[in-house]
């Protein structure tokens, strides 16, 4: 998988593309293509689900 702003994946923006379904800039974790790195305030409107959330959510835990 890749990155929406970079050529070259890695690690955090491609395991929330793997376990959330959207793809991410580079150096974000859990955010979509809104969460800017080394910007919070990004943060709050740029949040996604994960595969675990939804797990819970169906209440499967363990």
């Amino acid at each position: 998988t890749y990155n929406l702003d970079a050529q070259v994946g890695e690690s955090s923006a491609c395991a929330t593309a793997l376990l959330c379904g959207v793809k991410a800039n580079f150096e974000t974790v859990g955010l979509d293509g809104g969460g800017r790195f080394e910007d919070c305030f990004s943060s709050y409107n740029s949040r996604v689900e994960s595969l675990l959330s939804w797990a819970q959510q169906e209440g499967k835990l363990y």
